[in-house]
């Protein structure tokens, strides 16, 4: 029987809201965040899976989410590394994204949010995230996955698109149409290099 591995989104965080970039800075879930990750629990139990290994990044808007997750599904370990937290965001950080737009405009926006190379002054390009928290999956969760353990990574949206070029599902190209939704679970395949959202 082959085993399961999940990549979710926290739930909608205080910023998400806000509309700003939240990067690596510690905001927690909202009221709207708080019901989609119980949510995604409730995708998550229809699998009948007892999850051997439950990863999240050390930011409390993954840590919380995968606690709501915890009440609906079974996990034997779980483990907290900072190698899949968000993408650094730099000085973009704590900005709302219309004043980044009035500032630099609709190309420039586009190419932070969304291009592979393009860094944030003073922060992370999509390439850094893939190397980051691809040499942590190579390390830590595909030799688990080899081993047939099912596996649940609570991670990032930026973290999630650079995982899904890490493991061939996109490339450098067409990543920047990749959009990942808050509190929606992604079981993946990372054989046929495919993945599906769980309704």
């Amino acid at each position: 029987m082959t085993a399961n591995f999940v990549l979710l989104r926290h739930g909608r965080s205080s910023w998400n809201k806000l509309n700003k970039f939240t990067g690596w800075h510690d905001v927690p879930l909202c009221d709207v965040g708080i019901q989609e990750a119980n949510q995604a629990g409730q995708l998550i139990q229809k699998l009948n899976t007892d999850f051997d290994y439950a990863f999240s990044s050390n930011l409390t808007r993954t840590s919380h989410t995968l606690s709501q997750i915890h009440k609906y599904v079974p996990m034997k370990q779980m483990v907290f590394n900072n190698a899949i937290q968000e993408r650094d965001y730099g000085d973009l950080t704590g900005k709302n994204k219309q004043q980044i737009l009035d500032e630099y405009g609709s190309v420039k926006l586009h190419k932070w949010r969304r291009g592979y190379y393009d860094k944030p002054p003073n922060g992370e390009s999509l390439e850094d995230v893939v190397k980051r928290s691809g040499n942590y999956f190579n390390n830590e969760i595909c030799p688990l996955i080899n081993d047939n353990k099912n596996i649940l990574v609570v991670s990032h949206g930026n973290t999630i698109r650079a995982l899904f070029v890490h493991l061939g599902i996109y490339d450098s190209m067409n990543i920047e149409l990749c959009e990942i939704p808050t509190g929606r679970p992604f079981l993946v395949d990372i054989k046929k290099k495919n993945f599906e959202l769980l309704f």
